[in-house]
């Protein structure tokens, strides 16, 4: 994390103190109902989703979901806080999801999208986490809702392979048995069941030397899937 980052990143708390002492002057100041506090207060809401935006755009998603989530509780009927806060929770699951942190990531995105089910980012990414946990019926179903609530979404035809591949894949992939050891989930065929066992060996090897050398292993299940020449030149289209 550079200095410029560090700097902005202490320039909104510091904000934030100021915002709340200042909210705070205000409390005192006006005069409160006999039946108790009020806390919907869409003024307020409007500063901390100002600011929760600034901060979204400067890259700091921690202070910008921080912001958001202020706003809301002041004005949780606002649906441009909603959404806003929606998507700051999906820049927070994608920065989780880049490094590698899945089950973090994927409550970032579930989050998101209990705000804003329509979330296309939210959608995608939680996908791609279901694809990669084999999945696949629930991996599908987020894709096809991007392609339904945006017609128009950017990547869609990369979307649309990635549904056809995955269509191949479940075909292929029905009958496959499933074996779990330390770090790998292992699925094959009934013609793969011998080679699982050397596989097992190779794949452990692997996450030794390779976690030595790089000095890194990651904390997630890696899924590895054992085919036969037929069924992996299906799937792959070649």
């Amino acid at each position: 994390m550079d200095m410029r980052f560090r700097l902005r990143y202490t320039d909104y708390n510091m904000k934030l103190k100021i915002l709340k002492i200042f909210m705070v002057i205000l409390a005192i100041a006006a005069p409160v109902p006999a039946y108790g506090r009020v806390t919907n207060d869409p003024v307020a809401a409007a500063m901390y989703n100002e600011m929760g935006v600034k901060a979204f755009k400067d890259g700091a998603m921690t202070a910008a979901a921080s912001y958001l989530e202020q706003a809301y509780k002041l004005n949780p009927s606002d649906k441009v806080i909603k959404k806003n806060l929606a998507v700051a929770y999906a820049g927070q699951g994608t920065d989780e999801y880049n490094k590698r942190d899945l089950a973090a990531a994927q409550k970032y995105f579930e989050t998101a999208l209990k705000l804003d089910p329509e979330n296309v980012n939210s959608l995608v990414m939680l996908g791609d986490i279901k694809y990669l946990s084999q999945k696949m019926d629930e991996a599908k179903a987020l894709w096809e809702k991007v392609l339904k609530v945006a017609p128009d979404y950017k990547y869609r035809k990369n979307l649309e392979e990635k549904i056809a591949k995955l269509d191949k894949e479940a075909k292929v992939e029905k009958n496959y048995r499933s074996t779990g050891m330390d770090q790998f989930e292992i699925k094959y065929s009934r013609e793969g069941a011998r080679l699982s066992y050397n596989i097992r060996y190779y794949l452990q090897e692997a996450y030794r030397l390779l976690g030595q050398d790089f000095d890194y292993r990651p904390d997630y299940r890696i899924t590895v899937l054992i085919s036969d020449r037929e069924q992996f030149e299906t799937i792959g289209g070649w």
